[in-house]
């Protein structure tokens, strides 16, 4: 980051258009969740997207959890998953994708992009206000001067979301501002069917590993949370 921040090196371009959506801290704050919404509706209109992805701790098939879930919603020739995100994005480019999606992609200073959208979780949104490792930011506070679009996401259902939206504005003074609500639409088994509603379930994530909600890094408390919200109570192990 240091050599790009002083003009040592500069970031890589690619012959498409660049979104990333990011965030400010480590752990999850619903990038895939937005992530997937974006890319469906720019199909929707035509744009030939493409999303972007690290290809975390693979399960049995070989695809980390936010790739399984990106191919089968989005259809395995519209996902890009690997190590590098710079080569993935020209990778998508080469293959004709006009606009490219970053699943995480705020503090990758080595892809330049069109657009930074940056969300901050509305139980924590400055990760207990210090960096890595005694907090959970990856930038100061003031790195989000670089987003054009911050969204509050995880917003409660009675939550007023005026002061987060306020100190949103002081940290990002030129970004576009908005808020964004979490819901648990159901459960599926990991061949696609539906689970019944009722009773108890144990959850997994895409991958088959256990864990509170199906998809995302985000801590246990706020995991818990997200699925306290849906039609069924998991059970973790």
């Amino acid at each position: 980051m240091g050599a790009y921040a002083l003009g040592l090196a500069r970031p890589r371009r690619v012959a498409a258009r660049v979104v990333s959506v990011g965030n400010l801290t480590v752990g999850g704050t619903g990038k895939t969740t937005l992530t997937l919404h974006l890319a469906a509706e720019a199909a929707r209109r035509g744009l030939d997207p493409a999303v972007v992805c690290r290809r975390y701790h693979p399960g049995p098939g070989g695809f980390g959890d936010e790739e399984a879930l990106y191919r089968e919603r989005l259809g395995e020739s519209m996902v890009f998953a690997g190590s590098g995100k710079r080569a993935l994005a020209a990778r998508a480019a080469a293959a004709g994708r006009r606009l490219v999606l970053v699943d995480d992609g705020f503090s990758h200073w080595g892809l330049e992009r069109d657009l930074d959208l940056v969300l901050l979780d509305a139980g924590d949104p400055w990760g207990g206000g210090r960096l890595l490792p005694d907090g959970r930011l990856r930038e100061p506070r003031r790195a989000l001067q670089r987003a054009r679009v911050v969204v509050i996401s995880r917003l409660g259902a009675d939550q007023d979301p005026a002061p987060l939206l306020a100190a949103a504005a002081v940290a990002a003074p030129g970004a576009l501002l908005a808020v964004a609500r979490h819901r648990v639409a159901g459960l599926r088994s990991l061949d696609g069917a539906a689970a019944p509603g009722g009773g108890r379930a144990r959850v997994v994530t895409a991958t088959g590993n256990p864990a509170a909600a199906i998809t995302g890094s985000r801590p246990p408390r706020r995991r818990a949370s997200t699925t306290r919200r849906g039609p069924r109570t998991p059970t973790c192990c």
